[in-house]
């Protein structure tokens, strides 16, 4: 809903029942948080391709490169994006 830019319903306070509900049915209420879900989702990896010159591949593999690590590194830097933006965007809750 809010990566489609839907607003969030509020959490009920005195929630009612449907009046559909079976008879019998057990109504369970439960607790959501939202920002620890929003900042997983958002702190996820995610998988991409890279295409590089099959002689660097093969030196870079040699010296046995984490390429993730070094991508993010270089597009932290690229984008200028701080330290301290990045620890923040990158907690863990």
């Amino acid at each position: 809903m809010e990566k489609d830019g839907d607003e969030l319903p509020s959490p009920s306070k005195n929630p009612e029942l449907d009046p559909h509900t079976a008879q019998g049915s057990i109504v369970t209420p439960i607790s959501v948080f939202p920002g620890m879900i929003k900042n997983e989702l958002d702190n996820r990896a995610v998988k991409t391709n890279l295409t590089i010159p099959a002689w660097l591949k093969d030196i870079a593999e040699e010296q046995g490169v984490n390429y993730s690590k070094i991508l993010k590194a270089a597009l932290i830097e690229y984008l200028e994006i701080d330290e301290q933006t990045s620890n923040k965007l990158h907690r863990r809750p």
